[in-house]
This record gives structure tokens, sequence and C-alpha cells, in this order.
């Protein structure tokens, strides 16, 4: 089982940013700000490797790190 919210670790880390969902979508290389969204409402991982892990006796925790010295600009 994911034991965060992917969803909500995105937009915490994009509010960190201070970047707008049209900036992660220029930064995404798509113009438009409606696939950033998606892409973060989808942003868990394959089922078939969540249940491998569940099989294996384990629970997933996702982190974000923010890259060492990168800016936003």
């Amino acid at each position: 089982m994911v034991l965060n919210d992917t969803k909500a670790d995105i937009v915490y880390a994009k509010v960190q940013s201070g970047m707008s969902w049209g900036d992660v979508a220029r930064k995404m290389g798509t113009c438009h700000h409606a696939s950033a969204i998606d892409a973060a409402s989808r942003g868990n991982l394959p089922d078939a490797y969540v249940r491998l892990a569940a099989a294996l006796g384990y629970d997933i925790i996702i982190q974000l790190v923010p890259h060492e010295g990168e800016t936003n600009e």
C-alpha cells in the first residue's frame, strides 16, 4: 500500500517552489497546465508494483527531495 497522498505531496512541492501550474507545465515540456495537474492526480505507482510490495510484506512511502543547487527559474 502507498502510505502517502502523492497528489498532495506534489501540490505541496509546487507551493513550496512558488511555481504556478503553468510554470510546472513548461518545465515538463508541455504548454497545457492541465497536463501538469493531471500528472499530479495520476501520480500513483503502477498497481502491479504496489501489489508486489504488498506480497513481500512491505508498504511504500514516496518522498520528494529537492535537487541540490537547482533553482526553479
